[in-house]
Parts: structure tokens; sequence; C-alpha cells
């Protein structure tokens, strides 16, 4: 009877084991800390260039406040730039975001949805030119299984950052 309750305890763990998603780590050098890059053009100009950047790139602003240099994009969708991480590496060396590799029941994850906020700060910097800061925020990536007959609900939550690419281009933009 005990070896019996002990191969049912051993089938269950591994059943349990095997269902739960093995989540990799992002070891990559990303950004961290808000990009920040120097104009010698004057506030004006650089404000004007970054809401046209934004519009090229159809992305929708939330917030413009010319009087405190502060602009914030709407959620914005990244389903097309973004790149897994996977061995140190992201697979798109051009994306904008990159994510965690995960894989759940043998099979890698790409997520369903991935958005992110960018938050702009232009000021004029000592030398006379302008300053700009560049931070993106609530990056939320996921992929989502409805409830089944057999499984439960569940949604599985990558870790993202971003890559530094885009920030570089409003840094050649403004240049």
């Amino acid at each position: 009877m005990k070896k019996l309750y002990t191969f049912i305890s051993i089938g269950v763990i591994s059943l349990l084991i095997g269902c739960a998603p093995v989540i990799t780590n992002l070891s990559g050098n990303y950004q961290d800390k808000p990009f920040e890059v120097n104009s010698p053009r004057p506030l004006d100009s650089v404000w004007s260039s970054v809401i046209d950047l934004f519009a090229q790139k159809g992305i929708s602003i939330k917030i413009i406040d010319k009087g405190s240099g502060l602009i914030v994009t709407e959620k914005t969708s990244f389903l097309k730039n973004y790149s897994i991480e996977k061995d140190g590496k992201p697979s798109k060396p051009d994306a904008w975001i990159v994510l965690n590799y995960i894989t759940y029941g043998g099979m890698d994850l790409k997520p369903t949805q991935v958005f992110g906020e960018w938050n702009v700060r232009v000021k004029t910097n000592n030398s006379g030119g302008t300053l700009i800061n560049i931070n993106l925020n609530n990056i939320d990536a996921l992929i989502h299984y409805d409830r089944t007959q057999y499984t439960a609900e569940k949604t599985i939550i990558f870790d993202g950052r971003s890559t530094g690419k885009f920030e570089g281009i409003i840094a050649d933009f403004i240049k």
C-alpha cells in the first residue's frame, strides 16, 4: 500500500512539474534607466521633431505638456517590434523591446499581447541645447489560456525591457 501511495505521489508531482512554465530570466544588457541624449538644437525644434517622430511611427500621445516638457504615449502595441531573448541574445536585433524566453508544456511561448508606454521629457540643458530623457514604462507582455474542461484558466506574464533601439532612433532624429 505504501508503494502505491509513493507511486501516485510521484505521478502527481511529475504531472504538476510538467505543467509549469519554464521561465528564463533576461541576461542581456538592456535599458534599466531612462535613456538620455543631448542635442545642440533649441527646445522648440527638438519638441516638434519628437512629436513628428511619434506621428510617423503611428504612436498616439496621451499627455502632451510643452510647459513641463512632458510627452506620455498611449498604451502602444509592440507585437511587431519585440524580440525573445534566447541564450542571452535577442532573436531580432532591431526590436524595440526584448522579452524573456518561456516554455510551457515543451513549447516555446510567444505573447499574444505586448504593450508599453513611452515617457519623454524635453528640457533646455546648460549649454543652450536640449536634453531629452526617454523611458519605456508599463511593459505588459503576456499570453492567456482560457479555462477548458481539463485545465484551469492561466495567464503567463513575460518580463520585458527596452533594447534602446527606439531611443536611438529618437537620438538620431533630433541631432
